[in-house]
């Protein structure tokens, strides 16, 4: 939908695959990317593989951006991904065909 958006204001915009990302990066001019939410340390919560994006990004010197609505903005202050409590993290099981299955 963000892709759409930006298309539609005139923003050149390539949607990349998780899995493709290390492949593309340096031929990026720059990483957009939505959130869950954001904490007071100014951390971004987010589905996993975000924060091998930004490493990504950063190893290549691109410039990572995060867009939230403000209403994402939480009073919270994890100081690692394990503080996070465990009805906060969506827990993702191995179905039969080998997709994931939210649980």
């Amino acid at each position: 939908k963000m892709c759409e958006l930006l298309e539609g204001r005139g923003v050149g915009v390539t949607l990349i695959p998780d899995a493709s990302v290390a492949y593309f990066m340096e031929r990026v001019d720059m990483v957009l990317v939505g959130c869950e939410g954001v904490v007071e340390n100014g951390g971004v919560i987010n589905t996993i593989g975000t924060l091998q994006v930004a490493i990504l990004a950063q190893t290549f010197k691109k410039p990572f951006y995060v867009v939230a609505e403000s209403y994402k903005f939480l009073r919270f202050f994890p100081l690692n991904q394990q503080d996070f409590p465990a009805s906060w993290k969506r827990q993702m099981v191995l179905g039969k065909g080998g997709e994931g299955e939210e649980e």
